[in-house]
């Protein structure tokens, strides 16, 4: 079970980091009319375990997930490789724009605008019918993107029944930007590995997420389900034609 469920060293690092870019973005501003020492203090570090929360629920997603695949996942901060389209352009090491991002938007907005597509993962190794490769397929690669996403679904609705409302609105802002279809971002993996999990999953978070401050977890959920299946339906017939 150890085997199946480690954390590298390299994996707690950046959970730290990504709880601490968190924690620093959703409380930098604390949303009172004005600054108390104390009062700051102490809504940063709720802010902080809300986000290392958050953190850690994405990454037991993925790994649950990359375990059904017989896979090995680590989690990892979102960086770039490149800045252009010639192959010479390439950065010496790898550039965390995500991280960069989510503190400079949060600055310019004076905390009142999140960025938080700052982590991702990648896959180390698979293991099937006793041999090795060095790749999951794209759609199993995009399978665990989603998982990560679902689970903090999960966690919005535990939010909700907890009463922790700015637990929700992180977990919302979270989920919304890493399913951005970008570079090798979740929502990239989801996206150009398999189109119609990404199709079912933009309607079911963006009707989940709407209704789940007004309306009940389970009608929240059926909404958001018959949404995600409705569009699909709708995308395969005219894709079909």
């Amino acid at each position: 079970m150890k085997k199946k469920f480690s954390i590298s060293s390299k994996e707690i690092k950046h959970l730290i980091i990504a709880t601490l870019i968190l924690g620093i973005i959703f409380g930098f501003n604390d949303r009172q009319p004005t600054f108390e020492p104390s009062f700051w203090i102490t809504n940063f570090i709720s802010t902080l375990l809300l986000s290392a929360v958050i953190v850690l629920t994405t990454i037991i997603g993925y790994k649950i997930a990359a375990n059904l695949f017989r896979s090995k996942i680590s989690f990892e901060l979102w960086s770039i490789k490149r800045f252009g389209l010639k192959k010479t352009s390439k950065f010496k090491n790898k550039f965390y724009l995500g991280s960069i991002l989510a503190i400079l938007i949060m600055l310019l907005s004076l905390g009142k605008f999140f960025f938080t597509a700052i982590s991702t993962f990648t896959v180390e190794e698979t293991k099937k019918l006793g041999k090795r490769y060095e790749s999951l397929t794209h759609k199993e690669e995009a399978a665990i993107a989603a998982s990560g996403i679902l689970f903090n679904v999960i966690l919005i609705a535990i939010f909700k029944i907890l009463n922790i409302e700015f637990g929700m609105i992180m977990g919302s802002w979270f989920i919304a930007w890493h399913l951005l279809p970008f570079s090798d971002l979740p929502g990239g993996k989801i996206f150009f590995g398999a189109i119609l999990l990404y199709i079912f999953l933009i309607a079911f978070v963006v009707i989940f997420l709407l209704l789940i401050p007004i309306s009940s977890i389970i009608a929240s959920i059926v909404w958001a389900l018959l949404a995600g299946i409705s569009l699909v339906l709708i995308y395969s017939y005219y894709t079909n034609r």
